[in-house]
């Protein structure tokens, strides 16, 4: 997705680019420039976006992996999916059966 909205972006300036210079006119050679670097944004800001969420995400996981190795958990076995939950929980996350 992130690698298509860049794409998408460098398609859009180059045939902003191309359009400008197949103008004819200076006013709208940069009128299309700027049009062109304008509307070229949004799908990069898009995939700048998307990679920070990603890249928060991958944090996230990679800290709630650390967290589990330091700190004891009591599992439960759920009977009907065989899924391992908290102790705490009063049902099963995965399949919602309650014991």
């Amino acid at each position: 997705m992130i690698l298509a909205l860049y794409i998408a972006g460098g398609i859009t300036l180059v045939i902003s680019i191309i359009g400008a210079f197949l103008s004819g006119s200076i006013p709208a050679f940069f009128g299309l420039i700027l049009a062109g670097f304008a509307s070229s944004m949004i799908p990069f800001g898009l995939a700048h976006i998307l990679e920070n969420q990603y890249n928060i995400l991958y944090r996230l996981d990679s800290q709630e992996k650390i967290q589990k190795k330091f700190i004891k958990v009591d599992l439960k076995l759920c009977s009907k999916c065989n899924q391992q939950y908290e102790h705490d929980f009063t049902s099963c996350p995965y399949c919602g059966y309650k014991e």
